[in-house]
């Protein structure tokens, strides 16, 4: 701290002609820099923020800043800076005054002055010292091709010779690379966390863009350039951070044909499910689809879900579980764990997985749009694009009320229905399919192809029904109106007979008897009234003075809201209609 006013006077002087901005880019060689609002953040140091014009700094992660001098401090010890450390604060200060030029006063000493050291040149000036920061871009220099730092997932990746394998930043393999740039340089390793402040350095000297290239497939023999439809050697420029571990060979998969036919009787579906695979495998993110495998225990669902894992490079029995829909915090850890596989499968889907908010999450999901993700103790990650496709299993019919007609418009149904005996499991058919993996999966990247070509999936009318189906099961709304009306383009029937008033010439079919009968919850009658319109454009909302049903206690001069196009249905109205 100063002892007198002229020491004040130098102190605040350094602090105005100290530049923090250069001094951090001296510290941090290298790093990028943005400015916002006359605010500069220093990037990749995890939230370093320079105002230069109010001689301030602060450090969003651990809540450190000040003044000039506290940020040459902190430069200094890092977060072992303590400004009330008398030692600590003389040496920041010895150092902001050598930045700026100023010399600070000599005090008088009771003692005489200490002799030159020994290792002093005749200017009085020590040799050049080796320090951390140094050392960092020894070890850039010498692992640039084969060590990277990737900014978008803060995470450091190695090359393996055919793709950028994840590591962590304590992982064996780095902190020896660390320690032997720290032995290069003949520096003391005084603690694990030297080798780690090293690595903290050389990640912007070693950073590297590692976005998806959605037009090359990583495979064991080399990759894929799908538009080309030719296989080159790996090449780390092409920044791909996963290899699938079975070669690329087209060819035949009988066993696996077999197996199909088997499952799936209809071929649309199986070009559906193949179709699927393919797009995982593209990294696709335009088709909005999600396959559900629908059918009773014991139908091969699973082997299924298996083998659309296998050729996608995951292992078999490898699900996610219900959570992954969920928007609580099981939810996001769920998510963020599922994040960077290229398809996700759901085994043995609970019937109700869609209500709630189970229904919009997964909306989100099935579209690649943002959902909430986080790992634990950890912020919610901002890159929170949902990429990998889904695939899921169930016995029973999914239930979901879907007003929008989101969730129906996003799920490609596939039934499979052939129950097998214990005679016909065939316990060696996993290691089967396995063999053939190679040749499928190039199979269904052909698959999908034709289905970007076509823009839209293989879904055949018995699939169509099946869908159709489903959804009027899960919503009271649409299962009503299946069940007890009839589209009449020439009818005008008045909202409150279609919600609950009783009509001599229909039997007790309302809307609001119906869901009472079978337990369902009932919505109010203006939202009937839009539910219907919305639902069913040929539907139209109307008022009318003279009803076309007798309404008691209604006459003829009063109006009505009516909805036109749709009637109760009678005894003489055939069922199927």
């Amino acid at each position: 701290k100063a002892d007198d006013q002229d020491d004040h006077a130098v102190i605040d002087e350094i602090k105005a002609r100290l530049d923090m901005v250069a001094y951090a880019l001296k510290a941090f060689p290298g790093t990028p820099r943005e400015e916002n609002k006359g605010e500069i953040r220093i990037m990749g140091n995890g939230g370093l923020f320079i105002n230069p014009e109010k001689f301030m700094w602060h450090h969003f992660n651990n809540g450190q800043g000040g003044d000039p001098i506290d940020f040459v401090g902190y430069i200094m010890y890092n977060t072992n800076w303590n400004r009330t450390d008398k030692k600590m604060f003389k040496e920041a200060l010895k150092e902001a005054a050598r930045e700026t030029g100023i010399e600070l006063p000599i005090k008088q000493r009771s003692k005489p002055a200490k002799r030159t050291h020994k290792n002093t040149n005749q200017f009085g000036e020590q040799p050049f010292k080796p320090d951390v920061a140094y050392a960092a871009n020894t070890f850039a220099d010498k692992y640039r091709d084969t060590i990277s730092y990737d900014e978008s997932s803060d995470t450091w990746r190695r090359w393996t010779g055919s793709y950028w394998k994840t590591e962590k930043a304590d992982s064996p393999e780095l902190i020896e690379a660390a320690v032997m740039a720290l032995r290069t340089e003949t520096m003391k390793i005084n603690a694990f966390s030297t080798a780690k402040d090293l690595l903290k350095y050389a990640r912007y000297p070693l950073m590297r863009d590692f976005k998806t290239c959605l037009e090359l497939i990583n495979f064991k023999n080399g990759t894929l350039d799908t538009v080309s439809n030719r296989l080159h050697d790996h090449d780390r420029t092409d920044g791909l951070t996963y290899v699938l571990p079975f070669d690329y060979s087209p060819g035949d998969y009988p066993t696996i044909v077999t197996t199909l036919s088997e499952i799936i009787p209809d071929p649309v579906g199986i070009a559906a499910f193949m179709s699927h695979i393919g797009l995982a495998l593209l990294g696709d993110l335009k088709f909005h689809k999600s396959i559900v495998l629908y059918g009773p225990k014991r139908t091969g669902k699973s082997t299924l879900l298996d083998l659309a894992l296998l050729a996608t490079g995951a292992e078999t029995s490898n699900y996610a579980d219900k959570w992954l829909f969920s928007g609580d915090t099981d939810g996001m850890w769920a998510r963020m764990k599922w994040r960077d596989k290229r398809l996700v499968g759901l085994d043995e889907l609970p019937q109700d997985t869609f209500k709630g908010e189970g229904e919009d999450t997964f909306k989100r999901m099935a579209a690649h749009g943002g959902v909430s993700m986080r790992y634990m103790r950890q912020e919610q990650t901002t890159d929170n694009r949902w990429a990998p496709k889904i695939i899921m299993t169930t016995n029973d019919a999914p239930r979901y009320s879907d007003r929008s007609g989101a969730v129906t418009e996003r799920l490609i149904i596939i039934r499979a229905p052939n129950v097998r005996t214990d005679s016909q499991q065939d316990r060696d058919r996993a290691d089967k399919l396995k063999a053939e993996i190679p040749q499928f999966a190039a199979a269904c990247i052909a698959f999908a192809k034709i289905t970007q070509q076509r823009g839209i999936y293989p879904e055949s009318a018995t699939m169509r029904r099946l869908r159709d189906e489903i959804e009027q099961q899960g919503d009271s709304v649409k299962l009503w109106l299946y069940e007890n009306c009839i589209f009449d383009p020439t009818a005008t029937t008045p909202i409150s007979t279609l919600y609950g008033q009783p009509d001599s010439r229909f039997p007790i079919t309302s809307y609001l008897e119906w869901c009472h009968e079978n337990g369902q919850s009932a919505m109010s009658k203006p939202k009937l009234s839009q539910a219907l319109t919305d639902r069913y454009p040929n539907l139209r909302p109307t008022q009318c003075r003279k009803p076309s049903t007798n309404i008691p206690g209604e006459t003829g001069s009063k109006n009505t809201r009516c909805i036109e196009g749709l009637r109760l249905r009678t005894d003489s109205d055939p069922e199927n209609s």
